[in-house]
């Protein structure tokens, strides 16, 4: 979205649900066409001018090895349609768009949320067409580009590279709107991520913490601890004797109660 507002461009944020129902019918408004910019047939971008159109050529040629390894991993991956250059992307690594007539992310969310929903028995057009594009200028593109480059690699970037670039896929996938299947595979590397971060290796376990508790070792339970049980324990004793005197009361009550009734059945014997 940056690309489009530093141009002057106005977007307008549709995140309620009956938005993807209105968009399909409302496709114009003012003699202007209604565009989702998370869709690829938005070309407001795009420059005419031949002197970029041969710059982003050679960025094609150049990144050609990496476009190639990027669009049969996102393929088998993440069921991603293709990995192409990118004239949107700002400051951010890469992005996950959908096509101009597949079903949106949120749409699809909306459809596997729907009762009696089996997602394997779905036709193709149910689905979203995920497109994932690279900025060239980012320094993990040219990163991810070296490594593909190197001949004792093969072709391919290491594990661990690998690691990270499929955890901004997934972190793009959440921002594109997309609902993750496994919210652990995103969970995990970002835990070992922030390991890392904090100076501690990314593989070492959490473990158990023991104590050895020996005679010669105080007791454990602090004096405010004791002192709080003998209040607890004088106020129950206290409040064991109490209800004697209550006791005594309520005979002396019957008591004299009887005696007034006997008298009373005298006076009226008389």
């Amino acid at each position: 979205m940056d690309a489009y507002t530093s141009r002057g461009y106005e977007v307008i944020i549709m995140d309620d649900p009956v938005d993807e129902y209105t968009t399909q019918h409302l496709t114009e408004y003012e003699k202007r066409k209604v565009k989702s910019i998370a869709k690829m047939d938005v070309k407001l971008l795009d420059t005419k001018d031949k002197t970029e159109k041969k710059k982003m050529q050679k960025l094609k040629s150049m990144y050609m090895r990496t476009l190639n390894w990027c669009k049969d991993h996102v393929k088998a991956k993440f069921g991603a349609e293709t990995c192409i250059m990118s004239q949107k992307l700002r400051q951010a690594p890469l992005f996950v768009f959908t096509s101009e007539y597949g079903y949106s992310a949120q749409m699809e969310k909306i459809q596997k949320a729907q009762a009696f929903t089996n997602s394997e028995k779905q036709p193709g057009y149910m689905t979203a067409k995920k497109t994932v594009e690279l900025n060239p200028g980012h320094p993990i593109t040219k990163k991810i580009r070296d490594e593909v480059g190197d001949p004792e690699r093969e072709g391919k970037p290491s594990n661990e590279t690998v690691a990270y670039f499929d955890l901004l896929i997934r972190a793009s996938l959440l921002q594109s709107g997309f609902a993750l299947e496994d919210p652990h595979e995103l969970a995990a590397p970002l835990e070992k991520l922030v390991k890392i971060g904090l100076g501690i290796p990314k593989d070492e376990p959490a473990e158990k913490i023991e104590f050895s508790m020996s005679e010669d070792d105080p007791d454990s339970e602090s004096e405010d601890d004791k002192k709080e049980a003998e209040e607890v324990k004088e106020e129950a004793d206290g409040g064991d004797g109490d209800p004697e005197p209550e006791d005594e009361e309520v005979e002396d009550l019957a008591d004299n109660n009887n005696e007034e009734e006997g008298e009373q059945v005298i006076s009226d014997e008389l």
